[in-house]
């Protein structure tokens, strides 16, 4: 929008809506210090990635004074009930969708090639990862003994995670068993050696590409890939960690 006047509001940037035509915000800007249209304006919002917007702080930047709305996202989904909740109410149902069928028919997207590489645990982790199911199937069976408990696993992940913060009995401290238990799941799977390994046999594949992504589910799952590539290609590494600069420059060399 070149004629129009466009201001800031995060990263150190404070421009309010009165100053500007347009403002862009980052979410917890947003949240934390509310822009509100001019008085009588109404004002549009464009929430990007708006699924992400549930959150009991996140969820304050959905600002009731704009008289239009609308959410951007490509997963209008959450283990929790705040798309139902709030919201699709909140920006008013779904006007629009292009699914990934109609984005490869338009040359939007590539068509994909899957393919799905299991790999054995070894016995030390397959041993960690059935004690921590087994450690999951107590502390369940305390949490579903309480009355009215939900029986959708997402309402029942959301009353798990009040009662660990704020129960201080038996079923608190069953709800944070739980949670300590899913989180150690997690990170049995996501570093497990052998994942690590089967990199190495993709290296060659991946140093042959005109460029390559390699996703990994934790921070120290990422490190772990760097050390086993690093001898074999050329790879650098991006986290929430890394600054924006670094962040910039790792992905024009990308490009």
């Amino acid at each position: 929008f070149p004629d129009l006047t466009v201001g800031r509001l995060g990263d150190n940037q404070r421009d309010k809506p009165e100053a500007c035509d347009v403002l862009i915000a980052t979410r917890h800007s947003a949240a934390s210090r509310r822009p509100l249209p001019e008085d009588g304006q109404g004002g549009l919002l464009i929430a990007d990635e708006c699924h992400g917007f549930g959150g009991g702080i996140l969820r304050k930047s959905l600002i009731g004074a704009y008289d239009e709305r609308l959410g951007l996202t490509a997963t209008l989904e959450r283990s929790d009930d705040a798309i139902e909740r709030g919201i699709l109410p909140f920006f008013g149902g779904v006007c629009f969708r292009y699914d990934f069928a109609a984005a490869i028919d338009d040359g939007v997207c590539a068509q994909p090639r899957v393919a799905f590489v299991s790999v054995p645990l070894e016995s030390q982790e397959r041993a960690d990862y059935v004690a921590t199911e087994q450690q999951l199937v107590n502390a369940r069976r305390v949490l579903r003994a309480i009355s009215e408990m939900p029986s959708g696993f997402a309402e029942f992940l959301a009353v798990v995670t009040h009662l660990a913060e704020q129960d201080s009995s038996e079923n608190g401290r069953a709800a944070r068993e739980y949670l300590d238990a899913l989180g150690k799941r997690r990170e049995i799977v996501a570093n497990s050696a052998a994942k690590h390994k089967a990199l190495t046999t993709l290296a060659p594949t991946i140093r042959d590409a005109a460029g390559a992504l390699v996703f990994t589910e934790t921070v120290r799952a990422a490190n772990h890939a760097i050390n086993r590539l690093d001898s074999e290609l050329s790879i650098e590494i991006i986290t929430g960690e890394t600054p924006r600069n670094a962040r910039e420059d790792l992905l024009g060399a990308l490009r």
